[in-house]
């Protein structure tokens, strides 16, 4: 009997999926500022089979290659965050750099042990690459859809603290302004906010934010988006 599918989600950007004998998380922002609330220990996932990243931003990317590494767990990724999780000493075996506009079958990690072991058939491929299964043994499969992180309509001055999906918004936009624009104010901004607002400045909640954005060893970032 097939086990029903479920769906959890644990705030701002991450999901966990059940479903096809598979465990994906979707971004892994778990581990998070100290005064944020958290809805799962990053410690206690001890169980996934696939990593799913929509891109490589403070609130998606971090917490993947810990993952990865107690679980075994295949990421998903643009090439950025894959960059970004290569040099946090995740095994190359384990990345998977898309672009956008692939699909890509999904294994259970039984069916990947055996292709490993050479004991099922096995996909086609360059000598020397990691065997992979067939795509017949797949129990489910991903679609990769290329995007851009979307820009909101003016400038942060003019930004409402709570979004109405439903809502259009209008701003002050030129013709230039873009994606580029939001690694501009992650790079020049929100990763330098101990510079620009000072210690003696900041709350208690900016405080913890400015302290754990800073930690780029434990939570692996980049300013870039390459998105997927």
């Amino acid at each position: 009997m097939e086990t029903k599918a479920t769906l959890e989600y644990f705030g701002a950007t991450t999901f966990r999926l059940r479903a096809s004998g598979l465990t994906i998380f979707h971004d892994t922002w778990l581990d998070r500022p100290s005064l944020m609330p958290k809805y799962l220990n990053i410690n206690d996932v001890t169980d996934a089979d696939y990593i799913l990243i929509s891109h490589a931003h403070f609130d998606h990317l971090p917490g993947a290659d810990r993952i990865a590494k107690q679980t075994g767990a295949i990421i998903i990724a643009n090439c950025e965050a894959i960059n970004r999780l290569r040099d946090a000493g995740v095994p190359e075996e384990q990345l998977v750099p898309v672009a956008g506009g692939e699909r890509v079958p999904l294994f259970t990690k039984a069916v990947r042990a055996a292709a490993k072991a050479g004991e099922v058939a096995l996909r086609g491929g360059p000598p020397g690459a990691p065997q992979e299964p067939h795509h017949t043994l797949a129990t489910a499969e991903l679609h990769i859809w290329p995007s851009l992180h979307c820009l909101i309509p003016g400038d942060h001055s003019t930004l409402p603290d709570i979004f109405d999906s439903g809502a259009e918004y209008i701003g002050g936009n030129t013709p230039f302004d873009s994606t580029l624009d939001i690694t501009r104010g992650m790079e020049y901004g929100i990763f330098r906010m101990k510079e620009l607002i000072g210690e003696s400045n900041m709350d208690d909640k900016t405080a913890s934010f400015t302290k754990w954005i800073e930690d780029k060893k434990t939570n692996v970032m980049s300013a870039c988006d390459g998105g997927n």
